[in-house]
């Protein structure tokens, strides 16, 4: 309190002190030799006037009060000048106190200058003010380059300057009346977050400062969330109505089988339904299933040689009935000399011609669609670039919607879901496969109401050498429906919770040949398999109690040496390496795929078989050393 008083009085302090003092000193001095001459010459009239004729002098006492008056003076004189000095002393001193003060507060002042000066010009920021009358008394930043005028706004009137954003305006005069507002405003193409006070005189607001920061990379991460969320939304809907559709269907024509009455050749139909619907649902899970481990880089890449001509021989017997039964044409052509076998990924690579044969069959109404193959050399002699054409007369593909095409959860137009369903999944699947086995995707030609074309470049190895097998899919699929002996024999011991898992496995099995025995859960299974007699073990992993995988451990404990296989619906890979870790020899997914169970169990039933090791790219948990059989 008392510095800053002192640095509020020191300037007058200084200037009343420099022109007073030194007059006083003057003064003082002028005093001086004026008493000291009066002294002299008192003395001398004296004696002049009282002075005997014989030259006496003056009276001792009168000479020695003169010149006591004399010393006075002079003591007054030099106490005055001492106190006057001392005075000038105290003044320099206070002013040299202020000046450090001044120079303290002038560098305080230039430091906080520079730097605001450095966030104004780095950071997307505007410092502006206006007064009453609307015209803009400060504009300072960086963010001044955004709003696309590199003139001075300086004098502008920026009522008129923001004329055609009323809700800018709204808030300034707002502001002009005394109220603090803050806000997000859009100018033009871009946002910025506002605030802005009111500036006070003593006769009330006289004008307003406004602090705005750029906020467009904000907004637009946000709009592109929230696009992100409407397509996710939409997907949902559409995943419900595509899950629900063929959900319903199998339900309604298992009811239409429990009629007493039914006809073997509608219970036939009946059943091709069912199938035909199951199919579609369980390609829709793995779809998604599958999408979801491309995006987490964990689908793997199964190489393996591959027929080209019975590849292209399943995908016409496949697609050819679906087309004719719409009225289309359906054909596959060969261009140039292809080789018999590629090295590639065959479920992969069958994958993306099925996304894409099905989508043009859906999405065509009449005309035809084609699968155009061509091989062309290229440098390395054991590789050949191969592309499929798929080209259809559909509906065709807008211009605006082309560029979300490949995106997972979008489709073409939100209509497209309404009238053709889907889920937009087949794509974006499709175009992530491509780029696994080495090939690339591309939309090569659209017209709308016009069709597409669709292509499929793939670099492969190929194997002149290879040996085609003419047997198709088809003839596969019905391998494990027929009766054979191929289990015969085989003593199996299925851990399941599921009664109706149960009846599904163990009949396939018994139509093999095995004997099936049941265990309902982990612990009940380690009873049965500790004392019975078994060739083999199906164990469930998710079960109620002791799941599997605690109940494989205690077997391994136990010395079971006997083949463990996991029967489960997980399917990522992570849980296959986890099993195979915890002591199974082998894992098999759900839904069951009857050849693929039949031929494992029959491999490790009848033999040691092949077991199974774990992904070495992951960090195995700590686990113990089982016996293997």
């Amino acid at each position: 309190m008392i510095r800053k008083k002192v640095s509020d009085w020191s300037p007058k302090i200084t200037e009343a002190f420099f022109i007073v003092v030194p007059l006083l000193l003057v003064a003082n001095l002028s005093i001086f030799f004026l008493q000291l001459n009066g002294t002299e010459r008192t003395l001398k009239e004296w004696n002049q006037i009282v002075r005997p004729a014989d030259g006496g002098n003056l009276p001792a006492g009168m000479v020695k009060k003169l010149r006591q008056s004399r010393l006075v003076s002079v003591g007054s004189i030099l106490f005055l000048t001492v106190l006057g000095v001392g005075l000038v002393l105290a003044v320099y001193l206070v002013w040299r106190q202020s000046q450090r003060q001044q120079n303290l507060a002038s560098r305080s002042l230039l430091d906080l200058q520079e730097k605001m000066n450095a966030v104004l010009h780095s950071a997307p920021l505007i410092l502006w003010a206006m007064d009453n009358t609307g015209a803009c008394t400060m504009a300072q930043g960086l963010g001044i380059e955004f709003l696309g005028d590199s003139r001075s706004l300086l004098g502008r009137n920026l009522f008129d300057e923001l004329a055609d954003f009323p809700v800018i305006l709204g808030a300034i005069r707002s502001a002009l009346s005394g109220q603090t507002c803050k806000g997000e405003y859009a100018f033009e193409d871009r946002w910025y977050e506002t605030t802005m006070i009111p500036m006070y005189s003593r006769t009330g607001v006289k004008g307003m400062v406004g602090i705005s920061v750029d906020i467009t990379d904000r907004k637009n991460r946000e709009l592109e969330v929230e696009l992100a969320n409407q397509a996710k939304s939409r997907f949902l809907a559409n995943m419900s109505h595509e899950i629900r559709t063929p959900l319903g269907l199998i339900l309604g024509f298992i009811d239409l089988l429990a009629v007493p009455d039914l006809e073997g050749s509608e219970r036939e139909k009946y059943m091709s339904k069912i199938r035909l619907n199951a199919e579609a649902l369980a390609a829709l899970v793995n779809d998604i299933l599958d999408l979801s481990k491309v995006e987490a880089g964990r689908l793997d890449v199964d190489w393996a040689e591959v027929g080209v001509q019975t590849l292209l021989n399943d995908l016409k017997e496949s697609f050819e009935t679906k087309a004719v039964s719409k009225g289309l044409a359906f054909s596959v052509e060969t261009k140039g000399e292809l080789p018999k076998g590629i090295r590639t990924d065959p479920t992969l690579l069958r994958q993306i011609l099925v996304n894409l044969l099905g989508n043009a069959v859906k999405f065509t109404e009449r005309g035809a669609v084609r699968l155009v193959i061509e091989s062309h050399p290229c440098e390395q002699k054991s590789f050949r670039d191969i592309t499929f054409q798929v080209i259809d007369t559909g509906v065709g593909i807008m211009g605006d919607h082309r560029e979300n095409l490949f995106d997972p959860f979008r489709q073409g137009d939100p209509s497209t879901a309404r009238r053709y369903g889907g889920t937009g999944l087949g794509l974006a699947l499709s175009h992530r496969l491509a780029e696994l086995i080495g090939g690339d995707l591309q939309l090569i030609s659209t017209v709308l109401g016009g069709g597409s074309v669709f292509q499929l470049n793939l670099h492969a190895e190929i194997s002149e050498s290879f040996v085609d097998d003419p047997v198709s899919l088809a003839k596969e699929r019905e391998e494990g429906l027929t009766r054979s002996v191929r289990l015969a024999g085989l003593r199996v011991l299925m851990v399941e919770d599921s009664v109706d898992n149960q009846v599904l496995v163990s009949t396939l099995l018994k139509r093999n040949g095995a004997e099936v025995s049941f265990a309902g859960d982990g612990k009940e299974g380690v009873e049965k398999a500790s004392v019975g007699d078994w060739d083999l073990v199906l164990m469930d992993i998710q079960m109620p109690g002791m799941d599997g995988f605690e109940a494989t451990r205690q077997l391994r404990e136990r010395g079971f040496t006997r083949p463990i296989l996991a029967l489960t619906a997980h399917a990522l890979r992570e849980e296959r390496d986890k099993a195979i870790r915890h002591g199974f020899d082998d894992y098999l997914t759900k839904p069951v795929d009857r050849n693929e169970l039949i031929s494992k169990i029959e491999s490790y039933g009848h033999g040691p078989g092949h077991r199974l090791e774990p992904d070495i790219r992951q960090e195995p948990p700590e686990t113990r050393d089982f016996p293997r059989p």
